[in-house]
């Protein structure tokens, strides 16, 4: 009865499963990438707390754009 190294062929290329991981890696990437580009773009949006005219006057400004 032989000892196989199982770890050696999990890495293998073109095991089954290696492309998933990478592809869950990447998605994961693009994802916090967008997510701090969202984040930007909000960052000159009024508070929460901000006075109804301020909030008034952003949507004003910003009517059309998406």
């Amino acid at each position: 009865m032989s000892m196989t190294d199982t770890r050696q062929a999990a890495r293998a290329p073109g095991t089954p499963g290696t492309m998933s991981g990478r592809l869950a890696a990447l998605a994961g990437a693009v994802s916090f990438v967008l997510i701090l580009i969202s984040a930007t773009m909000l960052s000159n949006a009024p508070s929460a707390t901000a006075s109804g005219q301020k909030v008034l006057s952003y949507l004003a400004l910003h009517h059309g754009r998406r």
